[in-house]
């Protein structure tokens, strides 16, 4: 190997290296729910939870991209609810989160009460600020928040703050603000997830290894000058 060649691959080996954070994020979530059976139940990678749970799955009655969408029941005489993807791994950067959303009433002039949640490696949770949930109508909007903008601390983790490039799950909430009652169905489509992927420690120290060996490689094929 020439020293031309080798200056080409330790080039090609910095660039995976760095190259995911240096330029515009990726796309590292998109889900429309169209693959998905209609029905309830969790949706695929998804737990729903809270007192305020009335039901969640897939259904066909209405979507931005059809057939489907998910949805999530809230009786916000019991509180509220959400539903939250399983851990990703490894955790990635998060940049940028987008949604989709209606209600099956108009809860436009009511106080904000859809949000996103995220947790990071730590162990860190936080959400939407209040004076930044949706109040959602009867027709989809998209909701969507940078993720450093969901910042409002739910449950401390081992090192203060929520590290958005440290992020293992997120997910949605429907708060209880005290104003509603009753029942009221929310439907979520075309979820958009930007941002990075971060390489497993071991990944990292191959290519800082084979950064090294091209280097040195390189220093023993370039011709000694007079």
């Amino acid at each position: 190997m020439n020293a031309k060649h080798s200056a080409a691959v330790a080039g090609l080996a910095g660039c995976l290296l760095l190259c995911p954070w240096a330029g515009k994020a990726a796309v590292l979530l998109q889900d429309d729910f169209d693959d998905q059976p209609v029905g309830s139940g969790n949706p695929d990678d998804f737990i729903a939870f809270g007192a305020g749970l009335a039901d969640r799955g897939i259904t066909s009655l209405d979507a931005v991209s059809a057939p489907n969408s998910a949805y999530l029941s809230v009786n916000f005489d019991n509180g509220f609810a959400g539903m939250i993807r399983l851990p990703f791994s490894p955790y990635v950067t998060l940049s940028n989160i987008s949604v989709a959303v209606r209600a099956t009433s108009d809860l436009s002039s009511n106080l904000g009460m859809f949000g996103f949640q995220l947790v990071d490696a730590d162990g860190t949770a936080a959400r939407t600020q209040t004076g930044d949930l949706l109040s959602p109508s009867t027709a989809f909007q998209v909701f969507e928040q940078d993720a450093s903008a969901i910042n409002l601390i739910t449950s401390p983790g081992s090192i203060a703050g929520l590290d958005t490039t440290r992020i293992v799950q997120f997910g949605f909430l429907v708060l209880d603000r005290g104003d509603l009652s009753g029942a009221a169905s929310f439907y979520m489509d075309d979820l958009e997830l930007e941002g990075w992927v971060i390489p497993e420690p071991g990944t990292i120290a191959f290519l800082l290894i084979g950064l090294g060996m091209m280097a040195r490689l390189r220093h023993r094929t370039t011709p000694a000058t007079a």
